[in-house]
């Protein structure tokens, strides 16, 4: 057996933020955890973490070009309008800045729309356990006319990385989505704790709703579950529940900040 090091750092053109630093770290760790890599899977490890990246940046600059941008220089002139009316038409001032501060509420609820898309701010404001719960409070008794009632069952969980807590909380609320929308189930039971091993965090949603035929593939939602799973290293599975339903199992590496394997630094 040989031991290797990896270590990276960016170049004098660019420099690593936060959240590719974590990226990165999960996909280092994917790899080490394995006996042997090669050099083109290697490759297409950087590949698949520069697409995803840009995909994700692209879809950002998207998002605020679009969206906030316009709003923001709507806003802009709009204050500026306000200022010239203040004094000669006092009441048509009153009523531009009513409207610049409807438009204001608009563009921080899209603000909060892009930051949920990039990292459920509960997960920072209680932790997965209690985000996860208020998930299940949220849509139990509201999925159906007779209503799912969603259980949640959580033990104690140890720290993790950011990339796993984020995959745990879509792939769960994902699977909870389902559930109430196509299951016609009326009892949905999350569990979620840790394995024998203590390095990998588990996962089962189970429903007592209609289950899948065999003969039909996965639809989307089930396929990204899987995918979400996959890209960390863990393993996705869905069967049969009895009497009937269907039971979702995830295995994700916890991955613990202060077992870190690999140091990344940023420079200026």
């Amino acid at each position: 057996m040989c031991n290797s090091n990896l270590s990276l750092s960016p170049s004098r053109e660019s420099r690593l933020f936060h959240r590719d630093q974590i990226l990165l770290h999960d996909r280092i760790h994917a790899a080490a955890v394995r006996p042997s890599i090669s050099a083109d899977e290697h490759h297409e490890i950087r590949e698949a973490m520069v697409l995803a990246r840009e995909d994700e940046r692209h879809r950002i600059h998207r998002d605020l070009h679009d969206g906030l941008g316009p709003t923001m220089a709507a806003l802009a002139l709009r204050m500026e309008s306000a200022k010239n009316f203040v004094h000669e038409e006092p009441e048509r001032a009153i009523a531009t800045l009513e409207q610049a501060l409807t438009e204001t509420r608009a563009a921080m609820q899209e603000l909060r729309r892009l930051v949920h898309g990039l990292r459920p701010p509960s997960l920072d404001e209680v932790g997965l356990v209690r985000a996860l719960s208020r998930q299940c409070d949220l849509l139990s008794l509201n999925g159906s006319d007779a209503g799912v009632h969603i259980r949640l069952h959580a033990s104690s969980l140890p720290r993790m990385s950011a990339a796993v807590e984020v995959a745990a909380y879509r792939i769960v609320s994902e699977a909870l989505n389902n559930v109430v929308r196509h299951s016609r189930a009326t009892r949905c039971d999350v569990s979620i704790d840790i394995d024998e091993t203590r390095d990998r965090l588990r996962l089962r949603i189970e429903d007592d709703g209609v289950g899948l035929p065999a003969e039909l593939a996965l639809g989307v939602g089930l396929r990204a579950q899987r995918e979400r799973a996959e890209e960390l290293g863990g393993s996705w599975r869905a069967e049969a529940a009895h009497p009937h339903g269907l039971s979702i199992h995830v295995s994700l590496p916890l991955q613990p900040a202060h077992e870190a394997t690999a140091l990344i630094t940023e420079k200026d």
